[in-house]
């Protein structure tokens, strides 16, 4: 029994060694919170590098006395974050000509191209025949609509232009009906059939009018627009275009992005650069070393599999040989370069400026390790420098009990694993919402990593001081029980060994 306490104490000691090695955040909630018992929390990066696997699954949420509170991860981006907008613009259209009566084959070759994709006239010559044919009343069996501008104003690579609908000006003298078809293309070479069996129409009769001068387009993307008259001799000249789109714009979460990484090794073609240990990789910047500079680089991902050797190992009939030799497998590391993309890259200094490209979308995969590649050899003398950006993650949780609430992360345990949105909150819930502007602020972290987050507060220097005076009281405190015990064996040996002599 004198054994049993020590030794109770000593199991206790490294139950609080092992709860110390689990990595820590305390959440601070907003004083404007809401009287919703649901509250958001944006994750900083140092949470990925203790972490279990790049996707937080060993993520917990406790209160002050320790319970395990549930939670859920929100996805803003599954939310679709999706604006929409209407825009209407006048559009250029160009009359074409058929180069066979009867076919319908039409003659684009008065047209060409610029180099912002919008369409013009090859010369004023050609400019000056048209005008001569219109006033001549030739009859022009098509018409070319160029939609290119619309498609221009979406820049952004997150912004998609759809083309819904077309209203067309005819003059006033013209009645009757005329049938067309649609045709699409975006070089105007290659043409692909839209929708046939169309029509507009303006009939006036005792002071009445009927007219129908607008047509839907089937929410289409393209540059130009072909319409072909079913009966070019009674159809109408047209005077102008007008078409209506429809703008998409996805807002994407926001980035956390790494402070400049240096490379780990770089020769005049390939350079390394060590990942931040599980960090999924959704974006990188990436910044050349000199002013003035231009090169094409591919961008490519490390993955690593350790495997064990055992093979010697299975076929051997000795259990002594297994037994001595099986601390000495190999361990066989094998690379598997995953190509990402392709890009030009540049810094340059325009009118007192500096321009740099944009930073390369990635796949949101966890590398080891990422690759640089030059085409032109360029990085032997002025290696480049990368940031690495990963897509702010949020979890939504419950608070029950009393705070301080925190985070926990590093530790494989079954309790507290995330549940669906649906099930953490009822429509009753989710009509009331959570309140959002958490503070999170890391107490114990290993790997520092370094991200410019508006909702990470940095870790006092206080902090980490009475951080690391809990971890080496911890050990000090391990090692002296140790000591205690190996003098209260070697205590009962010798009282043992006493007694037995002391016996006749």
């Amino acid at each position: 029994m004198k054994i049993a306490k020590p030794v109770a104490w000593i199991a206790a000691l490294f139950a609080a060694q092992a709860w110390a090695g689990v990595q820590q955040a305390t959440i601070q909630l907003p004083s404007t919170s809401t009287s919703s018992p649901y509250h958001s929390v944006s994750l900083p990066l140092a949470v990925y590098a203790q972490a279990k696997d790049s996707q937080l699954s060993d993520l917990r949420v406790r209160n002050a006395a320790g319970e395990y509170l549930s939670y859920a991860w929100l996805y803003p981006s599954a939310a679709a974050q999706q604006q929409l907008s209407l825009q209407s613009s006048s559009v250029p259209i160009f009359p074409l000509q058929s180069t066979t009566a009867g076919k319908g084959t039409d003659l684009i070759l008065d047209v060409e191209q610029s180099s912002d994709g919008s369409v013009r006239w090859r010369s004023q010559s050609s400019v000056k025949k048209v005008d001569e044919k219109v006033d001549e009343k030739v009859v022009v069996h098509s018409w070319l609509i160029d939609a290119s501008a619309l498609q221009r104003q979406a820049k952004d690579a997150h912004t998609q232009s759809y083309l819904i609908q077309a209203r067309v000006t005819v003059p006033e003298s013209f009645q009757g009906v005329a049938g067309f078809s649609l045709e699409t293309s975006d070089d105007l070479q290659h043409w692909q059939r839209l929708s046939s069996h169309q029509q507009i129409l303006q009939l006036r009769h005792q002071n009445q009018s009927l007219q129908q001068l607008e047509f839907s387009l089937p929410a289409v993307q393209a540059k130009y627009l072909r319409l072909r008259w079913d009966q070019a001799s009674t159809a109408p000249r047209l005077l102008g275009v007008q078409l209506d789109a429809q703008l998409q714009n996805w807002s994407l979460p926001s980035l956390l992005w790494t402070a400049s990484i240096k490379p780990s090794q770089c020769d005049g073609k390939t350079c390394e650069y060590v990942v931040p240990r599980n960090m999924p990789v959704d974006s990188v910047r990436v910044k050349l070393a000199q002013l003035n500079t231009v090169d094409k680089l591919s961008l490519s991902g490390v993955l690593e599999s350790v495997a064990v050797d055992h093979h010697h190992l299975r076929h051997s009939l000795n259990p002594l040989y297994v037994l001595r030799h099986q601390k000495n497998s190999s361990k066989q590391s094998t690379e598997y370069d995953h190509y990402l993309r392709n890009f030009q890259a540049y810094r340059l200094q325009l009118d007192g400026k500096e321009i740099e490209n944009d930073a390369i979308p990635v796949n949101g995969s966890s590398y080891s390790k990422l690759r640089l590649r030059s085409e032109a050899n360029h990085l032997a003398n002025a290696a480049p420098e990368i940031q690495i950006g990963s897509m702010a993650r949020n979890i939504v949780f419950l608070a029950r009990g009393a705070a301080p609430y925190r985070l926990e992360w590093g530790q494989d345990v079954q309790q507290g694993v995330a549940i669906e949105m649906a099930m953490l909150m009822p429509k009753q819930a989710d009509a009331m919402g959570f309140s959002s502007g958490a503070t999170v602020q890391v107490l114990a972290a290993s790997t520092e990593t370094s991200a410019s987050s508006a909702t990470t507060a940095p870790l006092k220097p206080e902090d980490k001081k009475t951080a690391a005076q809990n971890k080496w009281w911890l050990w000090v405190a391990l090692l002296g029980a140790v000591a205690l015990l190996g003098w209260m064996v070697w205590s009962s040996l010798t009282k043992i060994d006493q007694e037995n002599k002391s016996q006749p």
